[in-house]
Parts: structure tokens; sequence; C-alpha cells
């Protein structure tokens, strides 16, 4: 991906023997990953697809890897994604809430944004949600989310195979 002009990449979690994937496991295919990539990788935890959850223990040891940039989380645990994003403060790691249907708490809580399937048909909007987000209009993206929960469930539910 590198050569054809990509800035990072995005690792889904390897989900293939999945009674097999524990922790340390994860740490140890993400980091070899990374120690491999000439571009910097952003962690992809879709449990819904993938039947398995990144640890937070995992993910918190891989954001100190020099090359592993972020999380992309899906799994919609806003519990655990504020949690990945106060004890990564320190590092230089991005968390990005992987749907729009928790892209408002996901800023709450410090997310450094979101990559969501709704942007492919409602762009404009989720841009302007993370604008008011941004500048601290608080009651008009909250009014915006609300707006978005049901395309956003509509998109989720019935995207085709493979995006």
């Amino acid at each position: 991906m590198a050569e054809a002009g990509a800035d990072v990449a995005l690792v889904v979690t390897p989900c293939y023997y999945r009674g097999g994937m524990t922790s340390a496991a994860l740490v140890q295919h993400y980091t070899e990953v990374a120690d491999a990539s000439p571009i910097p990788l952003v962690l992809y935890s879709v449990p819904a697809n993938t039947g398995l959850d990144l640890p937070l223990e995992a993910v918190l040891t891989l954001a100190r890897h020099p090359n592993i940039v972020g999380i992309k989380d899906s799994g919609g645990d806003i519990t655990r994604m504020g949690l990945m994003i106060h004890k990564t403060q320190q590092e230089d790691f991005q968390v990005l809430a992987g749907s729009a249907g928790f892209l408002l708490a996901s800023y709450a809580l410090g997310a450094s944004g979101g990559v969501c399937a709704l942007a492919n048909v409602l762009g404009a909007p989720l841009c302007q949600l993370d604008r008011l987000c941004r500048e601290g209009h608080w009651q008009e993206a909250r009014n915006l989310q609300h707006r978005l929960i049901e395309p956003n469930t509509a998109v989720s539910e019935h995207h085709p195979p493979g995006c």
C-alpha cells in the first residue's frame, strides 16, 4: 500500500484462528506487522465482523510502538473508548470512532475523530459534526448526531460485504 501512495495502513484484527488470538498473540502480530511496515499502522477493532475484540491491554501496549499511530474502534463500547483515550494521552496515539452512531460521544471523551462508513453518503454532515464538536457547540452537535443515527443504522446494517 505504501508503494500505491497510502499514508497509513488500517490493519484489522486477525480472526482466522480466533481461539489462539490471545492478547499476547495479538501484540506479537501487530508488532511484527508494524516493524515491517514502511508506513504507520492504525489498529482496527471491529468485533461485529471478526468475532474478536482487541483487548484493552493489547491496545495500551501497542500504543507505545513508534509505528502504530492509532486505533479505529468499531466496537461501540464508549467506556472502553474512554479508557483508551485516557490511558494513551501521553502517547502519540489517536483513538478514532469506527461508527457515526457514537461519534459525538467519542468526541466528548476526547477522540481524535472518526472513520465512519456513513461518510460515504453523508460526508458533509459528518464534517459539520466534527466542526461543531471541535468548536464546543455541543447542543448543535447533539441535534445533528440525533439526525444521523437512523441513516447510520441503515448503512451499518445493510452495507454490502467488503465495505
